[in-house]
């Protein structure tokens, strides 16, 4: 089995080092050089610390570790490690040739701590180089701190509940806040001055304290030869529980005592390369079956009337509404004629459109009721969005006029920051917040995720190569694990984490090829990792079209024990229960549902299976149902590496 076609790397992604300091247990990822999950007893402490390299344009360069050493006790551990971030122009010009040496230590009293010393070796500019230390949401949000400034005066302020705007917390020193009932956690800096952001800003499921506050300019040159030493202690004080015994082997998924909330519709974008192939508009009509089907219009010049014309063609062969994200200038009076002359012209009848500016970052005042305006005597269904193409933080730090508005939006990708398996299923966590904190300054209008996507759509960084992937001809846009399980398990877990938040709408994806669910006409991913699929689909299509068959179902609210090994959605229809589930780890995962008394159908899609999935989709959504007996603990499976279930109760 092709590795890519599982978590959609080369290697199994994120080796773990088990380690202890105390009272405090934590993992260690060479891979990432991340110092990851910081526990006391069952409560996190820190996310992760860690140390990054960006550049002039905000790119992070990715960090290859050597010369790993650990000396490691029952308490207490040593790390030593170098580091190597670099990244060449191809001109010779600004390249980068950064290293550092790394040494982190954790002694049995609970303490960690986390030392960078680092050279330029080339003549570069950067936004920020050094540590950051990643403060959970679930500890931290809304709950007090006390901020030492450098100077040595100390503030009582808090995180905050809902997501805010700008940096919470700045001119940092130290910040100790309280974990679990009895301890409190200080976090010591030095080497810079620090400041505090909130990352759900991006998606990111944490509170990031970080070097260079934001408001000295940058990018500053970092000539050959600079040294920078910077390094972060975290103690823990008070009653200390003991180290809590070893996990239980299984994850636990149950329902939770929280109100239902309706199943967002789903839809996904039509993709650069029109028309879709016959196969691929049958599948998406039969079976994916999305709810919109989303073409974004630039009017820079004429081709946006050919891009319009084959998106009417593909939502009539699909039988999906088309989603218009319309890109206008300022003057677009002239253009919103054309473009209702347009829809009368192609017969289109139901239409939403998103208006949105080249001239900023949100729908400025007025120009929805412009569109409305201009576009209603074409259609005899039209539905206006504003909002913002960029991330939420636009939408936060420049909040939108409400009028004329039928639907809010606002894009989401997991990889702002990092881009390893692990931190995108944690920033899941992050999408949910997102749509509590809009809905504290959207009123009643309806929220739209659109679109949700693997990889940033306009500053893609990292590249493909720096990600590992080897194949040629791949799109900057374009992420190795679009045709993986891993992504399966991703988007079901995107989709509970903002249902449960309310959100009527969501655009997953594209609809075939680099960036989409499935390949159309000429081969990508498949062509590549499982060439014998031919024109088939990938894992994700099969997890949405499991959703999609409970269109307008309730989503049951659940309590998972593993939520960052596992992504599950109770759905709740016509008196029928399904539940899809997904492992989101590399290793195999048993999973318990108790309260199951009967014998259920399950469709398991793992390295078994995987093949006749892709490659013949039809017959395997009909033949590979079989028959699961619970137990007396209820159904008991095990779900193998990035496994995915789709159980009828």
């Amino acid at each position: 089995m092709n590795s890519y076609l599982l978590y959609g790397s080369a290697d199994e992604p994120n080796q773990r080092l088990d380690l202890r300091a105390g009272p405090l247990a934590m993992v260690f990822e060479p891979g990432t050089t991340f110092l990851r999950h910081i526990k006391l007893g069952d409560v996190e402490v820190v996310r992760c610390i860690y140390a990054a390299v960006r550049d002039a344009t905000w790119a992070t360069v990715i960090p290859h570790l050597s010369n790993l050493t650990c000396e490691q006790a029952r308490n207490s551990f040593k790390l030593s490690f170098d580091v190597s971030c670099t990244r060449s122009s191809g001109s010779g010009k600004d390249d980068i040739d950064f290293t550092w040496h790394g040494v982190i230590t954790g002694d049995a009293s609970g303490t960690v701590r986390f030392e960078f010393d680092g050279e330029a070796h080339t003549t570069f500019k950067r936004k920020r180089i050094g540590v950051c230390v990643l403060h959970p949401i679930a500890t931290c949000a809304g709950k007090p701190c006390t901020v030492e400034h450098p100077g040595g005066a100390s503030e009582r302020t808090a995180f905050p509940s809902h997501i805010a705007p700008h940096q919470p917390l700045c001119n940092i020193r130290a910040i100790s806040y309280q974990v679990g009932e009895h301890a409190i956690a200080s976090v010591r800096f030095e080497g810079d001055v620090f400041e505090t952001e909130d990352q759900r800003n991006w998606t990111d499921a944490s509170f990031k304290t970080y070097c260079t506050p934001l408001d000295l300019p940058t990018p500053v040159e970092v000539k050959a030869g600079t040294r920078i030493r910077q390094s972060v202690t975290l103690r823990v004080s008070g009653a200390l529980p003991a180290p809590p015994a070893a996990k239980h082997a299984a994850c636990v998924f149950v329902k939770a005592d929280a109100p239902a909330e309706p199943l967002p519709a789903l839809g996904t974008c039509l993709p650069a390369e029109l028309p879709l192939s016959p196969r691929a508009c049958q599948r998406l009509r039969t079976t994916a079956r999305p709810a919109h089907l989303r073409t974004d219009l630039a009017f820079d010049n004429d081709t946006w009337r050919e891009r319009l014309a084959a998106a009417v063609d593909a939502s009539k062969a699909i039988g999906s509404p088309l989603l218009l994200a319309l890109h206008l200038p300022k003057a677009c009076d002239k253009l919103l004629k054309a473009l209702s002359d347009e829809l009368s012209k192609a017969g289109v009848k139901s239409i939403t459109c998103l208006a949105l500016s080249t001239q900023g970052p949100v729908t400025p005042p007025g120009l929805a009721h412009r569109v409305r305006a201009a576009l209603a005597s074409a259609v005899t269904s039209l539905r206006i969005g504003i909002g913002t193409d960029e991330y939420f933080v636009e939408l936060n730090r420049n909040r939108p006029a409400l009028d004329d508005a039928d639907v809010v939006a606002y894009s989401l990708n997991p990889q702002v920051h990092t881009f390893d398996n692990a931190s995108m299923v944690e920033n899941c966590e992050g999408q949910t917040w997102t749509a509590l904190t809009a809905r504290t300054f959207c009123a009643n209008v309806p929220l739209m995720a659109s679109p949700v996507t693997l990889k940033p759509r306009h500053k893609a960084h990292p590249s493909p190569a720096e990600l590992g992937c080897a194949l040629d001809g791949v799109p900057p846009t374009a992420d190795q694990r679009q045709a993986s399980l891993f992504a399966a398990g991703f988007t079901l877990k995107t989709i509970a984490a903002l249902a449960c938040a309310g959100i009527e709408q969501i655009t997953l994806h594209e609809a075939a090829g680099w960036l989409g669910i499935m390949e159309s006409g000429a081969p990508t991913w498949l062509g590549a990792f499982c060439p014998e699929a031919g024109e088939g689909v990938f894992p994700v299509y099969h997890a949405i079209a499991d959703v999609q068959e409970c269109a307008g179902a309730s989503v049951i609210a659940t309590h998972i024990s593993e939520p960052l090994a596992m992504a599950g959605l109770m759905l709740n229809t016509k008196g029928r229960t399904r539940i899809c589930a997904a492992n989101l780890t590399a290793q195999p995962l048993c999973v318990i549902m108790p309260g199951v008394a009967k014998p259920v159908r399950v469709r398991l899609l793992d390295e078994r299976s995987l093949v006749d999935a892709l490659g013949r989709p039809e017959e395997y959504r009909r033949n590979a149902w079989q028959t699961l007996k619970p137990d007396t603990a209820g159904l008991q499976m095990t779900l193998g590496p990035c496994a995915y279930a789709c159980i009828d109760i």
